[in-house]
């Protein structure tokens, strides 16, 4: 291997339930829920039609999935089939005593990706872009007066009639300053193959077991402790869950190395919790070496706005997030209360585990 490439083993142990949502959805009539068990069965819905077949019930079944109203467990019931045989077409089987269903089945669980054969995992684009946000929030806290401009030109851009990627102009011209050091294309400085985050490469992790996948519902926070609980339930990584990948330096590129990526991650969680969490009546300082992975952890986990325009980001976080909303969600969400509650967005995104209210995503890197 040439001398400019260094490998390494990325290791991220999970602290508190991860979702990276494949865009699917496995609705009611998809999935068997044992309340007593506290368990999800999913079936295999290959193996499930060869049954349906072969006990000439497959008639029923579309009249079940046109018109009947109940969950799958309850249809299996009515006809006779017990756990015993739906066993043998399950894919796999989810805990479901974290995710408080409500209304016995009557909710849609969002799906974790996983591989060809079935297995979660974590892509590799999901652990470079947490890294490239932090790298970047870190660019920023080091460099205030660099990116000064830009702080001015966010405060100063106009909001109102702007599509959803918001701000995205903005925020490229910042990243272009901070990771557009190459010289590859000396015409179009903003051009991808400028960037010395090319210096950096992490493969998907590798595969895991349907076992360290629980069930969780999604709850948000208000600052002062309250919650509410969307009708969202989801497949997580369980706490305890160890994800490998291969994290690959090319110093022929990048300057990055094990260490300053470990100071970007402390400085960027630092910074999370001062600007943002620290607003919420239970929120706890992030142990050093703790990122957010995935999906649903919230806006403040994903962007640097907080570190581009400090402590004013209150009011202005709130007219961003207004920006992109409909009428309709605007007066629902009610933001533009976000700065006599002194934090906008006003909810933290957490879950239950084990009885323990805990944050989405959150799990601690080690670079080997």
């Amino acid at each position: 291997m040439s001398e400019y490439l260094r490998t390494y083993k990325a290791v991220l142990t999970v602290l508190s339930p991860v979702f990276i949502g494949n865009g699917c959805k496995i609705s009611k009539k998809e999935y068997i829920f044992l309340r007593n068990e506290g368990k999800v069965y999913v079936p295999g819905m290959a193996k499930f039609f060869e049954f349906l077949a072969e006990k000439g019930l497959t008639d029923k079944y579309e009249q079940y999935m046109l018109y009947k109203n109940c969950g799958l467990a309850n249809w299996l019931y009515d006809n006779g089939i017990g756990k015993k045989e739906f066993l043998k077409w399950t894919a796999y089987t989810l805990d479901a005593r974290n995710a408080e269903f409500k209304n016995q089945e009557s909710v849609e669980i969002q799906t974790f990706i996983k591989d060809a054969y079935g297995c979660p995992y974590i892509p590799g684009s999901g652990l470079k872009g947490a890294l490239r946000t932090a790298l970047l929030a870190d660019n920023i806290i080091q460099n205030k007066e660099k990116y000064s401009d830009d702080a001015n030109k966010i405060l100063n851009a106009k909001l109102s009639g702007r599509p959803k990627d918001i701000l995205a102009e903005e925020i490229k011209n910042i990243e272009t300053k901070a990771f557009n050091t190459l010289q590859r294309n000396s015409k179009k400085q903003d051009d991808a193959v400028n960037s010395c985050l090319s210096g950096l490469r992490i493969s998907d992790s590798k595969p895991l077991d349907t076992n360290c996948l629980v069930l969780c519902r999604k709850i948000d926070e208000k600052p002062d402790g309250s919650k509410s609980t969307p009708n969202i339930l989801r497949e997580c990584l369980k706490p305890g869950t160890k994800v490998e990948f291969d994290l690959i330096i090319d110093s022929s590129i990048t300057g990055l190395t094990p260490e300053s990526i470990m100071e970007a991650v402390n400085n960027f969680g630092e910074c999370y919790y001062c600007e943002f969490a620290k607003g919420f009546r239970y929120s706890l300082p992030l142990e050093k070496g703790t990122i957010f992975i995935g999906g649903g952890a919230g806006y403040a986990t994903k962007t640097i706005t907080y570190q581009i325009i400090g402590s004013r980001n209150v009011p202005y976080v709130s007219q961003i997030i207004d920006a992109t909303l409909s009428n309709k969600a605007k007066k629902e969400h009610a933001h533009f209360k976000d700065r006599e509650l002194g934090v906008s967005p006003h909810t933290l995104k957490r879950t239950y585990f084990d009885s323990r209210l805990q944050d989405i995503g959150l799990c601690k890197l080690d670079i080997i």
